[in-house]
């Protein structure tokens, strides 16, 4: 089991699938090749290719599946707290 950090690079090889557990506010960055995204309960299809990126939205299980080798970053969102 490998630990995610704030701002990881991860190589996916063709097919590989990648499972987040409450990911909600981390950012998918591809960096190099297309990934696919999809979110428990959502109906949305996100495709990333290079340079393109998305924030997760929602809680539960997210999975990210190289589409050809790709690589992604994966970082935390900022967020403003109120006062």
């Amino acid at each position: 089991m490998s630990v995610v950090h704030d701002h990881d690079t991860i190589d996916l090889a063709t097919g590989k699938l990648l499972h987040l557990r409450d990911a909600a506010g981390r950012t998918v960055e591809a960096r190099h090749g297309i990934v696919w995204i999809t979110l428990t309960d959502d109906e949305r299809d996100v495709i990333l290719e290079a340079g393109q990126s998305f924030t997760i939205d929602r809680p539960g299980l997210t999975l990210v599946s190289a589409m050809g080798d790709a690589s992604i970053e994966l970082s935390r969102a900022e967020f403003a707290e109120a006062a």
